[in-house]
């Protein structure tokens, strides 16, 4: 345990920052030596490894039939609640409507046109956050909110239809 450290610190973490238009997983693959052309090569989004109860678990809550999940959390207070340009969203929504849905949201979606869209749709919120994980990797699609949830699951090789507030995708996106 250190209970006080005189010197400055020694980082690189200015250079994570440097170009914030390359995402945050390929600058610690550059970091650790591969060169800009080997990523253009490789796929750098989030893999998920679940376990085969977790899955299971999955396929009860479901019923092994295809489905989507909505997420609208949102950190950002001003933006808690519904977004001014859901409606990028709701024009998408609308070819999934005949799914049953699983969400999780800061608003009630019952008084919303998302209730409208989607009729068959549960809550999520009472599921710990490794089960919602596991419900939004398998899911047919997931439409919502930029958050750190919905990047964890873009690697399923799914319909991932996100939202963000930001006038830039910074080191926060993920390519593909």
């Amino acid at each position: 345990t250190i209970n006080s450290f005189k010197s400055k610190p020694f980082t690189d973490h200015f250079r994570a920052q440097a170009n914030v238009e390359i995402p945050l997983a390929e600058k610690i693959l550059l970091r650790f030596g591969y060169t800009p052309d080997e990523l253009k090569l490789r796929d750098c989004t989030p893999k998920l490894y679940l376990t085969k109860e977790e899955i299971d678990n999955v396929r009860k809550i479901t019923g092994g039939v295809k489905y989507g999940c909505l997420m609208f959390g949102s950190r950002i207070n001003h933006l808690k609640g519904r977004w001014d340009f859901d409606y990028h969203l709701l024009n998408i929504a609308e070819q999934y409507k005949d799914y049953p849905v699983y969400y999780y949201s800061e608003f009630d979606l019952d008084k919303t046109e998302w209730g409208m869209i989607f009729k068959n749709k549960t809550n999520i919120s009472h599921l710990n956050l490794r089960e919602q994980l596991t419900l939004k990797y398998l899911a047919d699609f997931n439409l919502g909110y930029h958050a750190g949830i919905n990047d964890a699951i873009l690697g399923n090789g799914k319909d991932n239809i996100i939202l963000t507030p930001y006038p830039n995708w910074k080191e926060t996106h993920i390519r593909n």
